[in-house]
């Protein structure tokens, strides 16, 4: 029999003093939807906090994240250099503003 399974993909952006902060909180406040979840449609439920700094670094965590999603390194390559990119975009923008 295959057991159909349901997986959230939480992705977090945050600073490097509370990407840690950021990743329980995000496995705290999910755990009670993915339960559920889990009884409602009779499912295995799983949430997968995927959290990064503003300027790019993972957790420790999101290689065994990436693993599990199955995600190449390039396409990790790939997101990071959008999350780099939307820094520098929103860092220009906030400037601007203030000027």
């Amino acid at each position: 029999m295959r057991k159909n399974k349901i997986t959230h993909i939480e992705v977090g952006i945050t600073s490097q003093y509370s990407v840690q902060t950021v990743k329980t909180e995000k496995l705290r406040n999910y755990d009670l939807v993915e339960n559920d979840l889990g009884l409602i449609y009779k499912w295995g439920a799983e949430m997968i906090p995927y959290v990064m700094t503003w300027d790019g670094i993972v957790t420790e965590y999101n290689k065994t994240y990436a693993k599990r999603l199955q995600i190449p390194m390039n396409v990790e390559a790939y997101i990071q250099s959008i999350v780099l990119k939307k820094t520098v975009e929103t860092i220009s923008f906030d400037r601007q503003r203030e000027s």
